[in-house]
């Protein structure tokens, strides 16, 4: 089948950092019968250079508008982690290129800067991370920081359990993970810019995942107009990646529920799952 066999919009799946385009497989599965799924590797990903001299999540946003724009169509754009934090900034800069939003955990740190003292706790544990990451560059001691990074985000003793080989995999990916914490500390997009986002959006939210990706969402969340909130039980901030069977089949109702709105002019209701 080819992209013009469909006749709905594409979906654009845009990666978390330390990863792929590869972590969309099984998504793109889940959706091939109905959907056209591109999934571009971000800056110093894959076969991708680095991110160029843009500030903050504008770096890699930029580069997935003009991937959108040779479409010549908007897309169904969907994210996770960090590729949801661009994927947001895709939204502010360019609305017109969405037909819909689905993010999982956008990590927006920049919102907890300077706010409450229970979110600047939030920003400066995420700042420890990048620290860690930065100075074991620095050190010559890259295994130390990606450990510290992938204990984070999947649990104390992750790393300790990898095979070597994965470990390899990791460490050979430090300087992009490092860079995109650069630009997320860099940007400054506002809730008040977010609460401009008019495109349908769904944001789902793992209810085993840390704190400040919680935070960030349910910030987030209550000011996009007609949001949807999706709280997981059981799921935690890398359930994308490992419990696609449970976010995948929510991906795929949104985009559908919204290509049926562009058919029928039928809304469906604000929910809360």
């Amino acid at each position: 089948m080819t992209y013009t066999d469909f006749t709905t919009a594409p979906v654009m799946a845009l990666h978390g950092s330390a990863s792929s385009s590869k972590q969309w497989r099984s998504l793109c599965e889940c959706l091939e019968d109905r959907f056209h799924v591109i999934t571009p590797d971000l800056a110093g990903y894959g076969d991708q250079p680095v991110a160029g001299s843009q500030v903050g999540f504008a770096a890699d946003a930029e580069p997935v508008i003009r991937e959108i724009e040779k479409l010549g169509q908007p897309v169904h754009l969907v994210g996770h982690s960090y590729g949801g934090a661009v994927a947001m900034k895709v939204a502010v800069l360019r609305p017109d290129l969405l037909v819909s939003l689905t993010v999982y955990e956008p990590v927006l740190f920049c919102l907890l800067r300077n706010t409450t003292d229970r979110n600047q706790k939030f920003f400066n544990e995420m700042k420890t991370v990048a620290d860690s990451l930065h100075s074991s560059i620095a050190d010559k001691t890259p295994e130390t920081g990606m450990a510290t990074f992938i204990d984070y985000w999947n649990g104390d003793g992750t790393w300790a359990q990898m095979p070597s080989a994965l470990q390899e995999n990791f460490v050979s990916k430090i300087d992009a993970v490092a860079q995109n914490f650069v630009h997320g500390f860099e940007e400054t997009v506002t809730l008040q810019e977010l609460a401009t986002i008019n495109v349908p959006t769904m944001m789902m939210v793992g209810l085993e995942s840390q704190q400040v990706t919680q935070q960030v969402s349910s910030m987030i969340a209550q000011v996009i107009p007609n949001a949807k909130l999706a709280l997981l039980p059981g799921l935690g901030h890398m359930a994308p990646v490992n419990a696609a069977e449970w976010v995948n089949p929510r991906i795929f109702h949104h985009v559908l529920e919204v290509e049926q709105y562009r058919v029928t002019g039928v809304e469906a209701l604000r929910w809360v799952a």
